[in-house]
This record gives structure tokens, C-alpha cells and sequence, in this order.
């Protein structure tokens, strides 16, 4: 490992002292704050995080990948064309250990580069709000949709269920001989599972549906859990928008007359709102909703 580590030494050394290193480094170095400063988004706090983190790791992996390209080319054909490498294999090293050194190398300057702007870009995000001048109504918008990592959840689906009944219309439909022909014994069920889907999530006008989520864990109850969805509609409406009224919260408690009067957790109502289709809209929820 000795071998390797010191041919590994020598590619980083010859990696930083390349003028395209030099210039990636310093195209990166004016770029970054230049680019957190211009970008605009759509002119809120959010927008301008969103773009620049989007646009700025997309910038940093474009020009280090083409940069590391570059080097891992030029490091062992430059050694060959100074007859470096004739030095080397005089030596009592192996060719796996040479071009092992080198990957090394190459990607220790990689890990490097990548540590160095990441941070930089770390660094410009935290202190964008500070930069672009943002409201205090900006910045409390930007630490709770930006600033705050996420996961999601769906609502509680039985795709088990879904499944064994699109076998069964499989197997009914094979019994009467009225199979679509040219489509194979998978095809049509998935087709079948899709439509039974569909069947599971939609609604009709003015009808009831219930959702319900499992392990929603909130960091906080003093803090908000949030509901995104998109319309899908068969026909559009006449201003492609849908009206609805949610409620939200543990209805066990309504089920349950018994417990009702002792139930802790709140049942938020009348969330009534119009939302146009095919876009995705969220609602932002007191997390002291659940359970």
C-alpha cells in the first residue's frame, strides 16, 4: 500500500498544480457568489434559495466531472510522454499499484474540490436571506419550507387488495372468453390494478372520501405538518379549478362516543378552498392534529 499511497500523493500534487485545476477553481470561486446574488427564482426568498441550490450543485457537478475527466486523461498519458512512467516501472511496483495510485489520487482531489465549493455553497445559502434583504415574513416562510428537511408518507393504501381483485377480474373475464386480445396476462392485470386504483383515490361531486395516514411523526406539536395533492379531474371544469372543504385530524375519537369527551388531540374543520387541477397545491396543518 506504500506504492500506492505515494503514487497516489504525486497525481493530487500534479492534479493542483494543472492550470485548468486553477481555472475551474477560480471560475467556481467568482461564479457561486455571483450566481446567489443574481438569481431571481420567482422573486420570493424561496424561489431565489431554490434556483441557486438547484443551479449552483448542477454548475459545481458539471465542471468537476469535466475536470476530473480531464485529469484522470492527462495524468498517466502525460507520465508516458516525459517518460516518467519509465522511472516507475524500473521500480519494484506492480501496474495494478500504478493505475491503483492513481485512481486515488484523483479521487482524493475530487473529495477535496467537492468539500471545498460545497461549502461555499453552504455558506451562500445560509447567508442569502442576509444578502437578498428578505422580510421577516420571507425568511419564517424560507425555515419552514426550505430550511427544514421533510419526509413524506401516503395516504394507506391496500395494494395487496387492489391486486387480488384485478386477478380475480383477470380470471373472470379468461372463464367467459372475453379477454382484449394482443395484450398479454400481466399487461391486463396491471391495466385492471390501475383502473381499481383510480377507483380507490377518486371522489364524485360533492361526495366524501377519507384518507388515512400511518406513522406521522412530527418533529414538534407546536409545529406543522403539511398535505400535498393534485386534482385529476375527467372533465375539466369550466375555470379548471375544484372546490372542496377538508377535514383533518384523529376521527377515532368521533367513533369512539365513548372516549370523545377525553380525546387530546383537535379535529381541524371547514379547510374549504378551491385549487386549480393538474398543479400541485399544499395546506399547511397544525401538527397537533395527530395522534
Amino acid at each position: 500500500m506504500r506504492n500506492v499511497w505515494v503514487i497516489a500523493k504525486n497525481t493530487f500534487s500534479q492534479a493542483i498544480r494543472m492550470k485548468l485545476a486553477l481555472t475551474v477553481f477560480v471560475l467556481l470561486v467568482v461564479l457561486l457568489p455571483l450566481m446567489s446574488k443574481e438569481m431571481t427564482g420567482d422573486g420570493t426568498l424561496v424561489g431565489k434559495l431554490q434556483t441557486f441550490t438547484s443551479y449552483g450543485v448542477s454548475l459545481l457537478g458539471l465542471l468537476l466531472s469535466f475536470l476530473i475527466i480531464t485529469i484522470s486523461c492527462y495524468s498517466l498519458s502525460s507520465d508516458i510522454k516525459d517518460m516518467q512512467i519509465f522511472s516507475v516501472i524500473t521500480k519494484p511496483i506492480a501496474r495494478y499499484e500504478i493505475v491503483l495510485g492513481k485512481f486515488v489520487g484523483i479521487a482524493l482531489f475530487g473529495a477535496v474540490m467537492l468539500f471545498i465549493f460545497s461549502g461555499i455553497i453552504y455558506a451562500l445559502i445560509i447567508y442569502m436571506p442576509k444578502i437578498t434583504g428578505a422580510d421577516e415574513q420571507q425568511i419564517a416562510e424560507a425555515n419552514q419550507t426550505f430550511f427544514t428537511a421533510r419526509t413524506g408518507i401516503e395516504p394507506d393504501i391496500d395494494k395487496d387488495k387492489i391486486l387480488a381483485e384485478a386477478q380475480e377480474q383477470y380470471e373472470s373475464l379468461r372463464r367467459q372468453g372475453m379477454l382484449p386480445e394482443g395484450r398479454t396476462r400481466q399487461q391486463l392485470i396491471n391495466e385492471f390494478s390501475g383502473q381499481k386504483y383510480m377507483q380507490t383515490m377518486s371522489v364524485e361531486p360533492g361526495g366524501i372520501k377519507s384518507w388515512q395516514f400511518y406513522n406521522v411523526k412530527p418533529g414538534s406539536k407546536d409545529g406543522n405538518i403539511y398535505i400535498r395533492f393534485k386534482y385529476e379531474v375527467s372533465v375539466s371544469p369550466p375555470d379548471n379549478s375544484v372546490a372542496g372543504r377538508w377535514v383533518i385530524g384523529d376521527f377515532r375519537q368521533l367513533q369512539d362516543k365513548a372516549n370523545a369527551q377525553q380525546a387530546q388531540t383537535p379535529i381541524y374543520d371547514s379547510y374549504v378552498r378551491k385549487d386549480s387541477v393538474k398543479n400541485f397545491h399544499e395546506m399547511e396543518i397544525p401538527a397537533a392534529c395527530v395522534a
